[in-house]
């Protein structure tokens, strides 16, 4: 198994947790026209040296995709993956998530889908081996660090 980009983005969640500084937990899902891909999959954050002009901050959504030897069979696969971004860069506009074969831009509104940190480490299964709805999360901050 490799890592792949995932085939197709269906929905990208900005959640802002109630936290001091704020933060924002990015939950995204896709999916794969086949079996044999990890259901579980992670953003890879592009790394800026300037932040974005128009505040759009990118990822790719990868997964581990199935072997060309490998038998796999025609069904969708729901592929969940989730960022944790612990700094709000200023003229944070939203994030834009890349599949192989498209993209999705969601624009982030602090004012709607705040959870408590509570809330969150029981949906994201934080401090659990696995048992919160979306996948272990990874956090960063570096590609919105100005040099």
């Amino acid at each position: 198994m490799a890592n792949s980009l995932v085939p197709s983005v269906k929905s990208v969640d900005l959640v802002t947790l109630e936290s001091f500084p704020p933060q924002i937990w990015i939950r995204v899902i896709g999916e794969a026209p086949n079996s044999g891909w990890s259901e579980t999959g992670f953003l890879n954050q592009y790394l800026y040296f300037v932040p974005p002009a128009d505040g759009i901050y990118e990822f790719d959504l990868l997964a581990f995709a199935p072997d060309d030897s490998a038998i796999s069979n025609p069904v969708v696969t729901q592929i969940e993956a989730s960022f944790l971004l612990t700094a709000i860069p200023d003229g944070f506009v939203g994030v834009k998530v890349y599949g192989k074969n498209d993209f999705i831009i969601s624009e982030y509104d602090a004012s709607i889908a705040r959870l408590t940190v509570n809330e969150y480490t029981k949906l994201a299964g934080v401090g659990s081996s696995g048992g919160g709805r979306f996948p272990r999360i990874s956090a960063g901050t570096a590609a919105f660090t100005e040099i």
